[in-house]
């Protein structure tokens, strides 16, 4: 088994969009190589499969505040999830 925060690293740095589960915080890849050298979720994980993908509008659903917003990428697919952190992945439209 790894390190939360390694399966965290190696997610981020795959252009996953990684959301903190208490606070509904994105993570990018810095944020987390910071919490690694501070020493946070270093305890074993795994990253658990959802049991049925699902594709939802953002890592946020519901939020109006990127509503106009138009990206390449417009929806996501959440992927997997470690005791701390859920894990999306961005799907085209």
């Amino acid at each position: 088994m790894a390190r939360e925060i390694d399966l965290l690293t190696e997610a981020a740095s795959h252009a996953r969009t990684i959301v903190e589960k208490a606070t509904n915080q994105t993570w990018e890849l810095e944020d987390i190589r910071e919490a690694s050298i501070a020493g946070r979720w270093i305890e074993e994980d795994q990253l658990l499969p959802v049991e049925d993908l699902i594709d939802v509008s953002g890592p946020f659903p519901g939020c109006l505040q990127r509503a106009g917003a138009t990206e390449e990428f417009e929806h996501y697919r959440l992927c997997g999830q470690t005791r701390h952190f859920l894990v999306f992945e961005r799907t085209r439209s």
